[in-house]
């Protein structure tokens, strides 16, 4: 009843029902829940069912069934069958219409289409089966200033982009996978916003999932993994990330960004992102690269096997807060703070790096807070360089079992000063090596089994006590 919105009742259209039968070639089943399928659209109260009882070719039916508006108030919920069926055209769906497939039907275009889907202006939503543009189309599912939910859906096959938010979208994912697209996965851009939850973007020749454009995204419990297959080669200056965040902003949580050729997650321009309990594995360039403007929070993470950085703290402007994560096995360095760019570390592991635990070069400024651990370096724990500044202002700080120096200050202009003891156990070389005329100001520090002298001055370096 119209007073009772907590009741679904189901109004069926009984003449446009019977157009749509008059093109049927057989009896198909129907056997999705569409109380499940509606409650995850976010479509309640009163609501029309439409069914397509065929496989093959139902462009005319699905075209008919979506053309015309339904009311806020009782929209529409068009049922496709299961199997596969053929879509030689675009669909253009109109306000409050809905899509729902059994979690059997594929559905291919099998003409070429600007999208096999498309919402524009709308308030709209796709449940259930397999979209498959075979590239033919653009995009899958493609949105411009609409509200839009997608769930428990898989988009496949697309010339450029599986699912794109355009011009102030709100897209809600939920249960997706967009998989073998030309370039991303999910696109969203143009001050669009995206929600997203257990979404698989994985497998595409570009990004997993890129926001762009002034976007903003809430990602979570999803993996956004082995992407960028289009790169080969060298990984210098290429786009195949899984995680894509330009001019925008994100909160991603317990999410994975890993295998993908060049970086776990890549962070460029005017960026604001928080990423938790994640994970950026093996991924062929950086775990997390960024350039000049970015604000990032990493907290409670791991970065490992990634092949040239770890994290990357590059460009005048960016600032990265690392707390709580762990980095290893790097091929370079488990963070480098390059190019005025900066960074702050709390309790926080870096190991195994193939070269120094951390570099700070090129006027960049890391700060140090309590309690990590800079271990089983290739070479030096931390290394300073290039007119740069290093600040260790915590307690509890280990540098431990490196191949090189425990801690190296190198460099006119180069500075470096330690208000709270350090210990430095076990490093292959010096504790402590200032030289070139670097400078370091520091407290006592505890020196512990490193294999040459506890604090080494060379070539002009200065060491003065606090």
């Amino acid at each position: 009843m119209p007073g009772t919105p907590q009741r679904r009742i189901i109004t069926v259209l009984a003449a446009t029902t019977a157009t749509l039968a008059s093109f049927a070639i057989a009896p198909a089943a129907h056997a999705v829940d569409l109380r499940e399928a509606t409650s995850a659209l976010a479509v309640g109260g009163r609501y029309q069912v439409m069914r397509i009882n065929h496989t093959g070719d139902i462009t005319a039916e699905l075209a008919a069934a979506t053309k015309s508006a339904a009311s806020a108030s009782q929209p529409r919920v068009v049922s496709l069958p299961a199997g596969t069926v053929k879509l030689t055209a675009q669909i253009r769906v109109a306000n409050n219409v809905y899509l729902v497939a059994d979690p059997g039907t594929t559905v291919v275009l099998s003409k070429s289409a600007d999208q096999l889907l498309w919402f524009n202006a709308v308030n709209g939503g796709v449940y259930g089966g397999i979209w498959d543009a075979d590239g033919k189309a653009s995009s899958v599912i493609g949105t411009k200033a609409s509200t839009v939910r997608v769930a428990n859906v898989t988009v496949r096959n697309a010339k450029k982009n599986g699912i794109v938010g355009y011009a102030r979208t709100q897209l809600t994912l939920a249960d997706v996978t967009s998989t073998g697209n030309a370039n991303d996965g999910v696109h969203v851009a143009e001050a669009s916003r995206l929600t997203a939850s257990n979404v698989r973007a994985v497998k595409n020749r570009r990004n997993g999932l890129q926001l762009s454009s002034g976007a903003s995204g809430t990602i979570t419990d999803s993996a956004l993994d082995n992407n960028g297959l289009a790169v080969t080669g060298s990984t210098t200056g290429k786009v195949g990330h899984g995680l894509g965040v330009a001019s925008a902003r994100a909160t991603v949580t317990n999410t994975s960004m890993s295998s993908n050729k060049v970086c776990g997650a890549s962070l460029t321009g005017s960026v604001e992102i928080t990423l938790a309990r994640s994970t950026l594995s093996g991924n062929g360039r950086h775990g997390v690269g960024t350039t000049a403007g970015v604000k990032a929070t990493i907290s409670d993470s791991v970065v490992s096997n990634n092949r040239y950085n770890g994290v990357l703290a590059s460009g005048s402007g960016t600032h990265v807060r690392l707390a709580s994560v762990t980095i290893s096995g790097t091929s370079r360095h488990g963070l480098s703070v390059p190019s005025k760019g900066s960074a702050t570390l709390q309790g926080s592991t870096i190991t195994t790096s193939g070269r120094s635990n951390i570099s700070v070069s090129d006027k960049g400024t890391l700060s140090v807070d309590s309690e990590n651990r800079l271990t089983d370096g290739k070479a030096e724990g931390i290394t300073v360089t290039g007119q740069s500044r290093l600040t260790v202002s915590g307690t509890g700080n280990l540098v431990r079992a490196n191949k090189a120096s425990g801690l190296v200050v190198s460099g006119s202009g180069t500075s470096g000063r330690i208000t709270k003891s350090v210990t430095f156990e076990a490093n292959r070389k010096y504790g402590i090596l200032v030289k070139t005329k670097g400078k370091l100001a520091t407290v006592t520090n505890s020196f512990v089994k490193n294999k040459s002298a506890t604090i080494y001055k060379q070539s002009g370096g200065k060491v003065t006590k606090i």
